[in-house]
C-alpha cells in the first residue's frame, strides 16, 4: 500500500518510474485510471459539503470543501499529465516529459495556499463566532469520512513513487483530516456547545497540511534538480 511519509526511499523515482521505466505504459494506465476515478468522486461530493458547511456553519466542513475544490482541480490536472505523459512517452521534448511533476509541483503549492486560507478563516472566527447545526455538520462529515476512504483506497492501487501520486495523495489526506476534525468538533459541539472547537481543530488540520506539503515540496526540488542536471551532462 501506497505510503506518502515514505520520502527518503524514492529519490530519483521520476527516472525509474515515469518514462524511462520498462513498464511504465502499464503503470502509468493504472496511474491515470486512479486519479480519474478518484476525481469523479471527489468533485461530485464537493458541492455537497460546500452548501452543508454553510448551511451548519461550521468552518470545518467549508474549509474542507474548499479544500476538496483544490483537490478535484489537482486530480484532473494529475489526470492530464499522466495522459499526455503516456502519450509523449518517447517524446524528446523535455518539458512534456516533466509535465508530471510540474503538476506535482502545482499541488503542494496549492496545499499551502489552501492551508493559509484555513488560518485566516479561523482567526475570523475567533473574533465573531457564529452558531453551528451540530447535527448536520456530523452527518455531512461522517460522510466526509467515507467518501475520503473510498477515494484513498483507490489511489492505494497507484504507483506509490510517483510524486505526482504522492502529492495528490497528500491532498486526499488533507481531506479525511478535515473530516476527521469536523467529526470531532461536532461531537463537541453536540455534547458541550464548544462552538469554538470547530476554528481550533481547523487550524491543527491546516498544520498538519502545511507540514505534509513542506515534506513532499522538498523531494520535487530534489527531483527537479536532478532532471537539470541529466539534461546538462546530455
Amino acid at each position: 500500500m501506497f505510503n506518502p511519509d515514505n520520502m527518503s526511499n524514492h529519490h530519483h523515482s521520476y527516472n525509474n518510474s515515469h518514462i524511462h521505466h520498462n513498464h511504465a505504459p502499464q503503470v502509468n494506465a493504472v496511474n491515470c485510471r486512479a486519479v480519474g476515478i478518484a476525481a469523479l468522486i471527489t468533485g461530485s461530493f464537493m458541492g455537497l459539503e460546500f452548501i452543508g458547511g454553510h448551511i451548519s456553519g461550521s468552518l470545518a466542513l467549508i474549509a474542507d470543501a474548499g479544500h476538496m475544490l483544490i483537490d478535484f482541480a489537482a486530480l484532473i490536472i494529475a489526470w492530464l499529465a499522466f495522459q499526455i505523459s503516456d502519450r509523449k512517452a518517447h517524446s524528446e521534448n523535455d518539458s512534456i516529459k516533466k509535465l508530471p511533476l510540474y503538476a506535482a509541483a502545482f499541488n503542494v503549492i496549492s496545499l499551502f495556499l489552501i492551508a493559509i486560507w484555513i488560518i485566516w478563516e479561523a482567526y475570523e472566527r475567533f473574533n465573531n463566532p457564529a452558531p453551528i447545526l451540530g447535527k448536520l455538520m456530523a452527518l455531512i462529515a461522517v460522510t466526509g469520512l467515507i467518501i475520503n476512504l473510498i477515494v484513498l483506497r483507490i489511489l492505494a492501487k497507484a504507483d506509490g513513487n510517483n510524486l505526482n501520486i504522492k502529492a495528490v495523495y497528500l491532498h486526499v489526506m488533507g481531506d479525511l483530516l478535515g473530516s476527521f476534525a469536523a467529526i470531532i468538533a461536532s461531537i463537541a459541539i453536540l455534547t458541550k456547545g464548544w462552538t469554538i472547537a470547530d476554528p481550533i481543530l481547523s487550524v491543527i488540520v491546516a498544520i498538519l497540511l502545511l507540514r505534509g506539503a513542506w515534506f513532499t515540496g522538498r523531494e520535487i526540488v530534489l527531483e527537479f534538480q536532478d532532471s537539470h542536471w541529466q539534461s546538462k551532462s546530455k
